[in-house]
């Protein structure tokens, strides 16, 4: 069997298959709080959005790189919306309850139910690891960022 498509058919079709710089996308910018190479993250961003149309950056508000992405977000005027870690929310779920060396309970859960909330409502990740660096949370935003679909930029400095 053969399908024969007119060319009109095949104009049609491309009026609504844009590629993806057309599309307003949100940014996670993510990595390991021992990231420090801040021209190298705003480079690799500045690369990202040659390829993507980027409206909003979500920040983690961890030290290192998610806290450069905050800075890139604002040099460049781009929306910034916060995601920071709830530690002191001993309802949310998942939460398994853990004490501080002050012995104050917290969430030791925390920063991975924030990076599930990131992954849902992003678009693309841009995750920098410190080499060496044990990169735990940076890890689990990858892997959440995978089973949400979202488009992963990698990078280790």
């Amino acid at each position: 069997n053969t399908i024969n498509y007119s060319l009109s058919d095949y104009l049609f079709s491309w009026l609504f298959i844009l590629p993806l710089q057309y599309y307003n996308m949100r940014l996670i910018i993510a990595g390991s709080r021992d990231f420090t190479d801040q021209k190298y993250l705003f480079e690799k961003i500045d690369e990202i959005r040659l390829q993507h149309k980027i409206t909003v950056i979500n920040c983690g508000l961890a030290k290192g790189a998610d806290n450069m992405g905050k800075k890139y977000g604002q040099a460049n005027d781009i929306e910034i919306i916060d995601y920071p870690a709830l530690w002191d929310d001993l309802t949310a779920q998942p939460c398994k309850i853990k004490l501080n060396k002050y012995g104050k309970e917290y969430n030791v859960l925390a920063g991975f139910n924030r990076n599930e909330k990131m992954a849902v409502e992003g678009d693309i990740l841009a995750v920098f690891y410190k080499k060496g660096a044990s990169n735990n949370g940076s890890k689990d935003m990858k892997q959440r960022s995978i089973n949400h679909g979202l488009i992963i930029y990698e990078y280790e400095r």
